[in-house]
Order: structure tokens, then sequence, then C-alpha cells
């Protein structure tokens, strides 16, 4: 299993916190973000297991500091998202479609764990690989339930909590369950997934577009693909 994080991003919302470091090294209880976060994964997976982070703004911080204080456990690859360009010196990019592309490489044939540097988990991720080897599936998407899910990725169920339908921050949402920051996606199903973003890199992008994870998820659905929820 290949774990991949997208980490390019600039983390707008977070200025200025984030003018001298990647939104992932802010500190939360005394530890950085993206700390907490891979000793979360040292408690799920194995030692010397493959992680590739997509690097872009902030790349040498963030690459020089994971291999000082994680390389030990995890083998750390990177792989740099290029900007489409610039705002005031700072870089802006096409988005996680594009950036989980960039894995294609090593993980096209293998199962993916998809998790995001931005979503700080409170326990491990055990239960979302227990919660994909317990049912036949091709994914397993963490969740959970929010107040105003019309600002997130959001997931509508069924009585058998498979996932009919997700959407990116909908206007008039059908369920309260968000997406949150992680997803567990087998390899009957990555090599579909990549082939379909590359087919959306070649999607021309207008100004303040993304190239999205989101409605990649939903064409899979569309396409009979199996996902779960984790809670």
């Amino acid at each position: 299993m290949w774990l991949i994080c997208p980490i390019a991003s600039v983390g707008k919302r977070l200025q200025p916190f984030t003018y001298s470091k990647p939104k992932a090294f802010i500190k939360i209880a005394g530890k950085r973000i993206i700390d907490h976060i891979l000793i979360k994964l040292k408690n799920t997976f194995p030692k010397e297991t493959n992680i590739c982070f997509i690097v872009g703004y902030k790349k040498r911080q963030i690459t020089d500091y994971l291999k000082n204080n994680h390389s030990d456990y995890f083998n750390l690859h990177f792989v740099e998202q290029k900007p489409m360009g610039y705002e005031a010196d700072t870089p802006f990019f096409s988005g996680i479609g594009d950036a989980i592309l960039l894995a294609k490489d090593r993980a096209e044939n293998d199962d993916l764990f998809l998790f995001f540097s931005d979503r700080l988990p409170m326990e491990d991720y055990s239960p979302v690989l227990l919660n994909f080897h317990e049912d036949i599936c091709d994914g397993v998407i963490n969740v959970r339930q929010v107040s105003n899910p019309k600002f997130y990725g959001v997931v509508e169920i069924d009585e058998n909590e498979i996932v009919r339908s997700i959407v990116e921050k909908p206007e008039s949402p059908k369920s309260n369950f968000a997406v949150s920051g992680s997803y567990l996606l087998g390899m009957s199903v990555t090599p579909r997934l990549f082939k379909l973003l590359e087919e959306q890199n070649k999607i021309h992008l207008k100004n303040g577009e993304e190239h999205e994870l989101t409605p990649i998820i939903q064409k899979l659905i569309k396409e009979g693909f199996r996902f779960k929820i984790n809670k």
C-alpha cells in the first residue's frame, strides 16, 4: 500500500500564520500538525511503509524536516507539483486532483491511502483499514457529521452506509456527512482513478478553478465502484 499526502498548497485561509511555514507545520498542543498525523500513521502502518508527499509551497522546508524527523520509520518519497503561476510572489496550484496524479507511477496498481495534512485525527487510522477489509468494496471514505456541510465535500449514503454520491461544497447538502481527511482506495479502483485524473488534467482551468478529487470519486461511483464510509 502507498500512502499519498498532497502538501503543496499555500494555506491562504491561515495567513498570516502560513507566511513563513506550510499550514501542516502549525503547532497544536506542542507538536506540528504533520507530526501528530505521522504519529497516528505509525500506529496504523508497519515500518518502512512508503509515503509520497506531493510538495510545492515551502518544499525545501517540508522535505528537510520530514527527512530529519521521520525517515527512520517511513520510506519517504517527494514529488514536486509545479505552480500554475504566482500572485505577489505567492504560488498557486492546479488542485488536489493534479497533485494526486503525480503519484501515478508509484501507486497506479496498488492500494492507496490518501491523507490530507490539514485534518488532525483524534484516533489512529486503523478503523479505516478494518472497515475496508471487513466487506467487499473498492474503497473507504473517512467522514464525520458536521453542522455546516456546505463548506465541505459531502457524501450521501444508503441504509448500508454505501456512498450514493459525493459533492464538493454543495449549496443544498443532502446529508451532514463531510469528508474528513482520508480515503482508502483499493487496487481494484486505482487504475481507473488515475485514468480519470489524467483526463481531468487536460481540461483548461479558468481563473480560480482547480482540478479537484471529489468529481473524480463521483464519476467512479457512477461507473459502479463501491465506496463505504468510516465514521
